[in-house]
């Protein structure tokens, strides 16, 4: 039995008994010809069968290193603007050319070409362990020990805000054909879904996805309209500030979700309905009359705030070292 391959060329797609390669004496290089265009390298005498989703290139060279070249292919493919829109079909990855070192007498340097996937091998690991902290630290949700000093009254959400689920009506069909100027967004919370020609919200409130990474909010100054993906607390009093309960009403939105968690919180998939979130509560700071006191609001939030720009230089610098090329 060996593993058949299609357009996940990492993840076996079937077991079977028989194959559709001829010759396991020499090295290949597999390749997803649908889905997220990935390469790899399947040495000598390794037994595999492909479907018509997963390409095949035979390495005749044996100077070729496969684990150089299913690495250089994997970096060259955007000049060749592979993507789902063009496919990596046999006929197109006929016209793909790549760099491969040489030796003084101008044969091909198998040498070099094993020191260099060696040293991409690392790159790769030391990246995946880069973008597992990314993942971590995004997903870290800000809390602060406010039990000292700071007078509290319990307040629930349906008490504060008037508790709105976003269109149905907005679909990517829709925005294709409203486009324009003002924003809209859907169950992401770090960009817009689109923008469109009209907006349904203009005065300043909270948002938070509803399923996906469920619970995550967004604080809104501007005009904007919301998918069916997307709710909306509409404030009903003026004297909780808006920073404050973003951050004090996020970590309590995500306890309350409910669904799937991955391993280590990757490949979530909650959600947090409106019904669900009417009866939660958070605590607002109160003065020495039983008043909501705006002033101390705004001193916890500016503590947050700060630590929310800490936490984005480390994601943006983070970012740079993930997307960091090196050049041949």
């Amino acid at each position: 039995m060996q593993n058949t391959y299609s357009a996940n060329v990492f993840e076996a797609f079937a077991h079977t008994g028989h194959t559709n390669m001829s010759d396991f004496s020499v090295p290949y290089v597999i390749w997803g010809i649908d889905g997220n265009l990935r390469f790899r390298a399947m040495p000598a005498g390794t037994l595999f069968a492909t479907t018509d989703h997963c390409g095949a290139a035979k390495i005749l060279n044996p100077q070729v290193d496969p684990q150089y070249l299913a690495y250089v292919l994997e970096r060259t493919k955007h000049l060749y603007g592979f993507d789902r829109g063009l496919r990596a079909s046999l006929i197109n990855m006929k016209n793909v050319e790549v760099s491969i070192p040489i030796d003084e007498n101008g044969d091909y340097d198998l040498q070099a070409q094993q020191q260099l996937a060696t040293a991409f091998t690392f790159m790769n690991v030391m990246r995946r362990e880069l973008q597992q902290k990314h993942q971590r630290i995004a997903g870290l949700t800000i809390t602060a020990d406010l039990s000292e000093g700071y007078s509290f009254r319990l307040v629930k959400v349906s008490d504060a805000y008037d508790i709105v689920r976003g269109s149905g009506k907005y679909t990517k069909t829709y925005a294709q054909g409203h486009r324009g100027d003002y924003p809209l967004y859907s169950g992401n919370t770090s960009q817009e879904f689109a923008s469109i020609d009209s907006f349904d919200y203009d005065v300043p409130c909270l948002s938070w996805a509803i399923d996906g990474l469920a619970g995550y909010m967004m604080v809104h100054r501007n005009v904007f309209s919301a998918t069916n993906h997307r709710g909306i607390l509409m404030p009903k009093l003026t004297d909780i500030d808006i920073d404050y309960a973003k951050f004090v009403l996020e970590p309590v939105f995500r306890r309350a979700k409910k669904g799937r968690l991955g391993d280590n919180g990757e490949n979530e998939y909650t959600s947090l309905p409106p019904f669900m979130i009417k009866d939660l509560q958070f605590e607002v700071p109160v003065d020495t009359e039983g008043g909501f006191d705006l002033a101390v609001q705004k001193e916890i939030a500016s503590k947050y705030l700060t630590i929310e720009q800490y936490k984005r230089e480390v994601l943006e610098k983070l970012t740079t070292l993930i997307t960091q090329k090196v050049e041949l």
